[in-house]
C-alpha cells in the first residue's frame, strides 16, 4: 500500500512546477486547500489528462512530476472550489490513469514550506533557460498536452563534447537509460557542456528515472526533466517560421554558414540518430556535428556543424550515399543567413496595447486638494493619539492613508497576505530607505510610513513578499531597522471597506467646499 508521506515529499516539487506552468493558481496563498494530490499517475497520462478526469469540476491547473521510487508519477491537481476536493475523492480512482488521490491540506503545509517551494522555481530559472535555449520553440508550440518535458532527456558533463557526442548520446540513451522511440533531436550546447535528447513522445522516456546512477562511469548526469516545464510564451508566437524551427541559440551570427537544412526525407522512418549515424560514420564528421533536429510534421531536417568547412564537407557527398541508406534523394540547403539576421529588416514595432486594468490613480491627482489635506491631517493626528500597543487601530489608521493614495492596493485579492505592519523602525530611515530595504523581499503596491511614529503598513504586490519579510529572523530585521513586523489583521472585506468609505467621507467634504478649478 502506497505511504502518503511519500508523496507529500513531492508536494514540493509539483508547487514550484505548478508556479511555473499556472502562475495565477499560486497567487492564492491557501491553494492547497483546493487542491488533490494524485498518486500512483499513468507515466502514460498527462496533466491534460488529470483535467479531463474532473469529472466536470472546475479546474485551474495540473502538474505532474516522475517518482523514480515507484516507477510512475504523482500530480497535483487545482480546483477552482475548495469544496469540490470532496466530490472528486468520491469518485475514486481511474484505472489506467492514477490510483489514488488526497488531500493536499492534509499535508500540513505552512505558507513558509510553500514559500520555499516557490524560492525553488526561482533558484531552478537559469537551468531551465538554459534548456530552453537548445529547444526549437516549434516543440513548445505544438505541446498542447503539457508533456513536452517529459518527453526530454537534459543531460551534462564533459562527455557531451567527446568525439561522435551526437551519434553517442543516442546510444546512452537507448542503452543505458533504456529509452526506446524515436528520437525528434539530439542538440549540444553552445559549450557542450550540456545536452537535450528529445524523444518523439513522453512514452519514449518512461524508465529513465532509475537509470541515472548509470551515467555517473560515463562522466554525465542527468536532470530530472519533469521539473523544468517549458511553456512555449508569447515570444514564441511571434517569431519567423525559420526562429521557431530552430533552438534560440542556433540563431546567433556565430552559426552562419553551419546549418544545413535537409528535404526530401522521409521523417516517418528516420529519425535524428539515423541522419547522425550517417553523418558521423559515412560523411566521416567525426568532431563537427552539433545537433540534429527532425520536423515530422513538415518533413524538414536541420543539421547544426561546428564549422563553415563541415557544412561545405556534407554538401559534398553523394546523392548515392544519401540515397543508398535513406532510399530517396536528399535535397541539402545551406542557410546562408542566421534566422536572427532575417528578422534584423527594418520592421515596424507593433503597437503594444495598455493593460488599462494595471492604471492606478490616486485620489490626489482628481479631487480637491483643500479636502484631500484636511482628510488626510486628520487621519495622521488621529495616529498619534493611538497608543502603541493597540496594533489594530494603527492598522486601520495607515489602511486609510493608504486609501487616500492608492486605493486599488486595499480593494486587490488577497489583502490580509499581502500586508504587514511595522513598529518600531529605526528613527534616522527616511522612506527611500525603507522602499530600498524592502525590495528585496518583492514589488510593493504602497508604503505608509510615519516616520515620526516609527511606524508603517507594508503592502505587497503579492502574500510571498509579505511571508518573506515575516520569515526573517527578528534579529536580522532590527538590523534592517524594521523594527518588530507582524501581519495586518483586517480581512480583505474591511480592507475593501475602508477605501469606499474614504471615498465617500473624501466626495462629501468636497462638495462642502469652494470649487478649486
Amino acid at each position: 500500500m502506497r505511504n502518503h508521506r511519500r508523496s507529500y515529499r513531492h508536494l514540493r516539487s509539483l508547487i514550484a512546477v505548478l508556479d511555473t506552468v499556472f502562475p495565477a493558481a499560486t497567487q492564492d496563498p491557501n491553494f492547497l486547500h483546493r487542491s488533490l494530490l494524485i498518486e500512483g499517475v499513468s507515466l502514460r497520462a498527462t496533466p491534460c489528462d488529470l483535467l479531463d478526469e474532473a469529472l466536470g469540476l472546475q479546474v485551474e491547473g495540473a502538474v505532474v512530476v516522475r517518482d523514480a521510487e515507484f516507477g510512475d508519477s504523482v500530480g497535483l491537481l487545482v480546483l477552482t472550489h475548495a469544496h469540490d476536493t470532496e466530490v472528486a475523492m468520491a469518485a475514486g480512482p481511474r484505472p489506467g490513469v492514477f490510483c489514488d488521490c488526497i488531500k493536499a491540506s492534509d499535508s500540513s503545509y505552512t505558507r513558509f514550506q510553500i514559500l520555499e517551494a516557490l524560492d525553488d522555481r526561482v533558484r531552478r530559472q537559469a537551468t531551465a533557460e538554459l534548456f530552453r535555449s537548445l529547444v526549437p520553440p516549434e516543440y513548445l508550440l505544438a505541446d498542447a498536452a503539457m508533456t513536452f518535458h517529459l518527453s526530454c532527456v537534459f543531460l551534462r558533463g564533459p562527455d557531451c563534447s567527446s568525439e561522435h557526442a551526437v551519434y553517442n548520446l543516442c546510444n546512452i540513451g537507448a542503452r543505458v537509460l533504456l529509452a526506446n522511440g524515436p528520437v525528434n533531436a539530439v542538440i549540444l550546447g553552445p559549450d557542450h557542456d550540456v545536452a537535450v535528447l528529445v524523444y518523439y513522445d513522453a512514452q519514449g522516456t518512461e524508465r529513465i528515472g532509475r537509470r541515472e546512477p548509470h551515467l555517473r562511469q560515463r562522466q554525465l548526469g542527468m536532470y530530472d526533466s519533469s521539473l523544468f516545464p517549458l511553456p512555449a510564451g508569447a515570444a514564441a508566437e511571434e517569431a519567423s517560421l525559420v526562429r521557431r524551427l530552430l533552438p534560440p541559440f542556433v540563431t546567433a551570427a556565430d552559426y552562419l554558414g553551419r546549418v544545413i537544412l535537409l528535404t526530401e526525407i522521409n521523417t516517418t522512418t528516420c529519425d535524428a540518430e539515423n541522419i547522425a549515424r550517417f553523418i558521423i560514420l559515412q560523411a566521416e564528421l567525426r568532431h563537427g556535428l552539433e545537433a540534429v533536429i527532425v520536423h515530422r510534421a513538415l518533413g524538414a531536417v536541420f543539421v547544426v556543424l561546428q564549422r563553415q568547412s563541415d557544412s561545405e564537407l556534407l554538401l559534398q557527398v553523394p546523392q548515392e550515399e544519401w540515397l543508398a541508406v535513406f532510399k530517396s534523394p536528399v535535397e541539402l540547403q545551406l542557410l546562408q543567413a542566421t534566422p536572427m539576421q532575417q528578422q534584423q529588416q527594418q520592421q515596424l514595432a507593433p503597437v503594444q496595447q495598455f493593460d488599462l486594468s494595471r492604471l492606478s490613480i490616486g485620489l490626489r491627482q482628481w479631487v480637491n486638494p483643500k479636502a484631500f489635506e484636511i482628510m488626510r491631517l486628520g487621519f495622521r493626528v488621529a495616529l498619534t493619539e493611538c497608543p502603541d500597543h493597540n496594533f489594530m487601530e494603527l492598522t486601520l489608521g495607515l489602511m486609510r492613508l493608504a486609501a487616500l493614495s492608492q486605493p486599488h492596493a486595499l480593494r486587490r485579492s488577497y489583502f490580509p497576505d499581502r500586508a504587514v505592519l511595522l513598529t518600531g523602525t529605526c528613527i534616522y530611515m527616511k522612506e527611500w530607505d525603507l522602499r530600498t530595504a524592502l525590495s528585496r523581499y518583492g514589488s510593493l503596491d504602497e508604503l505608509v510610513y510615519l516616520r515620526p511614529r516609527r511606524i508603517a503598513l507594508i503592502i505587497f504586490t503579492s502574500w510571498t513578499g509579505a511571508t518573506r519579510l515575516l520569515r526573517e529572523p527578528a534579529e536580522t530585521r532590527r538590523r534592517r531597522g524594521f523594527g518588530d513586523c507582524r501581519p495586518a489583521a483586517p480581512d480583505a472585506g474591511v480592507a475593501s471597506s475602508i477605501a469606499n468609505t474614504v471615498l465617500q467621507d473624501l466626495l462629501s467634504l468636497q462638495s462642502r467646499l469652494p470649487a478649486y478649478w
